[in-house]
């Protein structure tokens, strides 16, 4: 939609509000509106719609931990503002106070009963933050993969990779709420940012996946070649790191001409394959997505 912009005296310039959202939110002569000004774009609001909670009622059908989460976590996404839930039991009630609502940034419970619970949102959200937010994703990221290597030298306990996830889970969540209620910088590159986010989450996890397996099978001495490839995981974390937040072509291939080789040059499997199985498929698995997460950088800045 565009409008043309007219002249009013020496310095005023003016444009019309389209006619049917005028209609819709019974805008009339005299009303105030609210314009929020973010770089080249401004978001008009009216005084009714600034104050309307957006709210979803969910009935859960089971109490499975998994089911709960991707019956709440939608809607937070998507920008909902209050959200009941209907149907729990002592199970999903433990895993929402527990678990769920210390993933959702600025939510709290505010109502609560045997049968249902209201999770509301008390806190708003400041577009300011992305930037900030999404640094954190990444040197968290940086950070889990420095508990890694420092586990192949000392052996010291790797629970804290397990903490840095749930913080991913948490900040990329909230950053996803952030697109869908106030949009991107560039927002016709929109589609990219959402998906790099899918990215990271995805990093954090396979680290999680990676430790559970250590941890596990009680790993404590690894072939070469699986430290020497977590080396170059960490490497390339930090590269596109630097990527997102100093964009350069030159940066860019550096990063494609860097290629961790999970086979060898022949196209052979290598043997800490069979070594380490269930540690290669983790670390395959964050090899892969790191590719994805450069790719959507560079649609950000192409």
């Amino acid at each position: 939609m565009k409008r043309n912009v007219i002249a009013q005296g020496p310095s005023t310039l003016i444009i019309s509000l389209p006619a049917k959202w005028v209609k819709k939110y019974g805008i009339k002569k005299g009303n105030q509106l609210d314009l929020l000004e973010d770089g080249r774009k401004i978001t008009i609001t009216t005084e009714s719609s600034k104050h309307e909670i957006k709210s979803k009622t969910v009935k859960l059908l089971d109490n499975y931990y998994y089911y709960v989460w991707t019956e709440i976590s939608p809607y937070f996404i998507a920008g909902y503002d209050e959200i009941r839930i209907e149907n729990i039991d002592k199970k999903s009630m433990d895993f929402i106070e527990s678990e769920a609502i210390k993933a959702m940034m600025g939510f709290d419970i505010v109502e609560q009963t045997p049968t249902y619970v209201v999770l509301k949102k008390v806190m708003g959200e400041d577009s300011a933050e992305f930037d900030t937010i999404m640094r954190r994703v990444f040197l968290g990221l940086i950070e889990q993969s420095k508990i890694l290597l420092n586990y192949f030298e000392t052996g010291e306990n790797l629970d804290f990779i397990l903490t840095l996830e749930r913080t991913n889970n948490r900040q990329c969540l909230y950053l996803k709420r952030l697109l869908t209620k106030e949009g991107f910088i560039k927002q016709d590159k929109i589609v990219f940012i959402s998906i790099l986010l899918e990215h990271l989450l995805g990093v954090a996890d396979a680290f999680k996946y990676l430790m559970w397996s250590i941890q596990k099978e009680n790993m404590k001495k690894f072939h070469p070649r699986i430290i020497e490839l977590c080396n170059g995981i960490h490497e390339k974390l930090e590269l596109n790191y630097k990527l997102y937040f100093n964009y350069s072509s030159e940066l860019f291939e550096q990063i494609e001409n860097k290629t961790i080789r999970i086979d060898s040059r022949n196209g052979d499997v290598v043997d800490d394959m069979v070594l380490n199985p269930i540690a290669m498929f983790q670390i395959a698995s964050i090899i892969d997505t790191l590719r994805h997460v450069a790719y959507q950088t560079h649609g950000i800045n192409s």
